[in-house]
């Protein structure tokens, strides 16, 4: 079970005295979801209708969300390991995964809407499954993507349901930043950024204490590889945690 009350007090702790380069990331990630979801966020107050284009810029949105996602994973794992080294030129350099981050939507994408075209419940257990994949291939930028994918499901395997406590659990901050119009997600998204990293390293730890991967090889050891991903159908339908 993971203690999410043990990982946001550590979270907390971590940035105490270390807000500037977090807040500094959290801005720019804000200001460019602010120039692609503008008019996006203005439907929802007007009532208007999105056009093609619209939606066009929407999804190019969440690829790019992705990509920062990676960056900001990259930054954190080295902020939380290293805090005095991690800077802003940290983040930058997680861009150096572009290619591999776009491949890993692209492929997180087609696999999600695979899952939830067949039900909508096993599309969201791997959701949950898959939730972990940009801090593995931040953490091991020499990773096969198909490996990633396999990684996060093992290390989430058990912990779907603390996963989803766990952010629900934020709950009260997110109704915060939108009663604020965002002004508190400039300190809200870091916070969250950090525990989510805290959570990452608490599911790799569980994960290596129980033999399912080898951080020296970044592969499983698990016998139940060969069989995982046709298992993957059966345990989405049969799985009783969210």
């Amino acid at each position: 079970m993971i203690n999410r009350v043990e990982i946001k007090t550590e979270a907390k702790t971590h940035l105490r005295g270390n807000w500037k380069y977090p807040i500094l990331i959290t801005l720019v990630t804000l200001v460019l979801s602010t120039l692609f979801n503008f008019r996006t966020s203005m439907s929802y107050v007007t009532g208007i209708r999105l056009s093609a284009t619209d939606e066009v810029f929407s999804f190019i949105w969440q690829f790019f969300a992705f990509i920062i996602s990676v960056a900001s994973a990259f930054f954190y794992l080295r902020f939380i390991r290293e805090r005095e080294a991690a800077n802003f030129q940290t983040f930058l350099d997680g861009f150096n995964l572009f290619w591999k981050a776009t491949l890993t939507f692209l492929l997180l994408t087609i696999r999600l809407i695979g899952w939830t075209l067949l039900l909508i419940i096993p599309g969201i257990i791997k959701a949950f499954a898959y939730s972990q994949v940009h801090f593995i291939i931040a953490d091991y930028p020499d990773i096969k993507i198909t490996d990633a994918f396999r990684l996060s499901n093992l290390m989430t395997k058990g912990y779907k349901l603390d996963i989803f406590v766990f952010y629900l659990s934020f709950l009260g901050w997110i109704l915060l930043t939108l009663i604020t119009f965002g002004i508190a997600n400039i300190f809200v998204s870091p916070y969250m950024d950090t525990a989510a990293t805290k959570l990452y390293l608490h599911l790799k730890e569980n994960a290596v204490q129980a033999s399912l991967i080898d951080t020296n090889t970044d592969e499983k050891e698990s016998s139940e590889e060969v069989n995982e991903e046709q298992k993957d159908e059966g345990e989405a339908k049969n799985e009783t945690e969210v």
